[in-house]
This record gives structure tokens, sequence and C-alpha cells, in this order.
């Protein structure tokens, strides 16, 4: 389990609100934009879609009660827009599930699956439509994932534990090398 250590508690409130904002409010439309497209080919994928961004925010729920997130009692700097996982952490269903390494490592591999769900599944169907479709929804996500490694995982608490603020603290050490 994560411990107080592991957490940096300065990033507490998160002071990057506004480029956090400035970055998940256009990647927020796209995923509507994108689950509308996908209701209008046909409902049920619609529905597929929202239950992969449903599945994220559970399953991330149970990490951020399993790390102790010190974001689930105000403004959460989720991947994604799943802001919803910090505040489902505290609900008594998933306050009250048995805390484990290994449950916590099933959890985040589904929430994980899930978020590569919200960005591959879209792909299928915007190919079928037209190739640039795909080329600009790649392109944006692309754009999305750098300017967020770069800009909010770096003054996260929980940098130290998640795979993004792994990823993105490697990247500076490697840039500062």
């Amino acid at each position: 389990m994560t411990t107080s250590l592991d957490l940096d508690n300065t990033c507490v409130p998160f002071n990057r609100k506004k480029t956090y904002l400035a970055l998940t409010i256009p990647l927020l439309f796209l995923m509507f934009v994108v689950g509308v497209f996908l209701f209008f080919i046909h409902p049920f994928l619609s529905i597929i879609y929202t239950a992969f961004w449903i599945g994220a925010n559970f399953f991330q729920s149970y990490c951020c009660a399993y790390q102790e997130c010190p974001y689930t009692d105000g403004f959460c700097p989720a991947v994604a827009g799943i802001i919803p996982a910090s505040r489902i952490a505290n609900l008594r269903l998933i306050r009250k599930m048995k805390k484990s390494k290994r449950r916590f490592e099933i959890f985040a591999t589904f929430g994980s699956l899930c978020l590569v769900g919200l960005i591959v599944f879209p792909l299928i169907f915007l190919n079928g439509e037209d190739v640039l479709y795909s080329v600009g929804y790649i392109i944006f996500i692309s754009v999305y994932a750098g300017l967020f490694l770069w800009n909010v995982c770096p003054v996260c608490a929980i940098r130290s534990t998640c795979p993004g603020g792994r990823f993105s603290t490697s990247l500076r050490k490697l840039r500062s090398s």
C-alpha cells in the first residue's frame, strides 16, 4: 500500500487547475462528440463507449482509496476526465473493500484497459467513416497525452505511484541528463 512518504502533499490542493481544465474540457467535448457519433451509428455502440468511461471511474476509485489519494475530498487532476473516481472512492462500497496489493493491481489493470478502450474502440468506427477522422482523433489524443504528461503529472501528489506520473518523471530525468 502507498504510504504517506509516497505522496507529495505539497501538491495538495492541486495548483494547476486552469491548465488541467484547458486540457480536459476539450477532451471531454471530443469524448461527447464521439459518443454522439457512435450513437448515430448504433445506440448500443454509444452505451459500450460510455461503459468504458464508467468502468475506468469505478476501477480507478478503488485505486484512489487504496493509495489514500489526497484528492478524494477536493479537486482531482484525473487523466481523461475520470474525475468522478475520486468521489466514488469515498463511497461506503469502496471504503469497505478489503485493501490488498493484488486487488489494487487487478483494479488498476482493468481501469487502464477501460481507458485504452475509450481510445481504441471509436477508432474502428471512425476509420470506417473516413481515415482522416481516425488520424485527427489519434493526433488529438496524442497531443492531449503529451501535454498532460508534461504539465499535470509532474505536479500531482501521486506521481510516484501513478504510471503516468512515473513515466513523466522518467522523461523529465532523461531530458535533464
